[in-house]
């Protein structure tokens, strides 16, 4: 069959729409992925972020403690000494889990450079479950057994003050009136009475209660005073 030149002419410009439909369909695919990419991406920044405020929160009111406890607690170049360690320790483990579940029968730890090659997912479940409860559980082992409520209770309030649970005012005001007790850093101690049922309020104190109660909770406040 001998192809005439209007024939030769329809596929020539046959062949260009066919590869010009393509690289539409190939740059819709590529932008696409790269859509994708980038809203993993803004996903990952957001935890990382997040998880970055949460450890910041967790070194202040690590150093709060050692200064109300006049205990001696990590420097910061220590405190991410340990986060690194953890956050090794951890994404190991990930890869080990994984690795069992392709090699359930015959998986060996010795396989490690196998193991390293794994990919794994880090999502808001890592950081909440796995990685903060570790850190936190390596903190408190780096302090004092009767240091540990304190810190429990400032790193509580550090961080309700980061989602907003509570205002700066608030904060300041439940230290506030925390340190005005006596024998206050014993207040978790089952063998110390935090305050006595019977105990008085100082005239004075009670007038400054009242006045900041009725500025942080007008509406609450009036109701019990009046």
């Amino acid at each position: 069959m001998i192809a005439s030149g209007e024939t030769l002419k329809n596929l020539a410009e046959y062949s260009v729409l066919r590869t010009s439909v393509e690289d539409i369909i190939n740059a819709h695919e590529e932008k696409s992925n790269l859509v994708y990419k980038y809203k993993l991406a803004l996903k990952q920044v957001k935890l990382v972020n997040e998880a970055s405020d949460v450890l910041f929160q967790m070194f202040l009111a690590l150093k709060l403690t050692g200064k109300v406890m006049q205990e001696s607690t990590y420097n910061w170049e220590t405190f991410i000494f340990v986060i690194d360690n953890v956050i090794q320790k951890l994404l190991y483990m990930l890869k080990l889990e994984a690795y069992k579940k392709i090699k359930p029968d015959n998986a060996r730890e010795s396989d490690e450079e196998e193991i390293n090659e794994m990919e794994i997912e880090i999502d808001n479940t890592f950081f909440k479950r796995r990685l903060m409860p570790q850190i936190h559980k390596s903190i408190m082992s780096s302090l004092y057994e009767g240091s540990i409520p304190m810190f429990n209770l400032f790193l509580s309030l550090r961080l309700a003050q980061t989602y907003k649970a509570i205002s700066a005012g608030e904060h300041h005001f439940i230290l506030k009136q925390l340190v005005e007790l006596k024998d206050f850093k014993q207040w978790r101690s089952p063998d110390h009475d935090f305050v006595k049922i019977s105990e008085v309020v100082d005239k004075m104190r009670h007038v400054s209660l009242r006045r900041e109660l009725l500025r942080l909770y007008p509406d609450v406040a009036r109701q019990v005073f009046d």
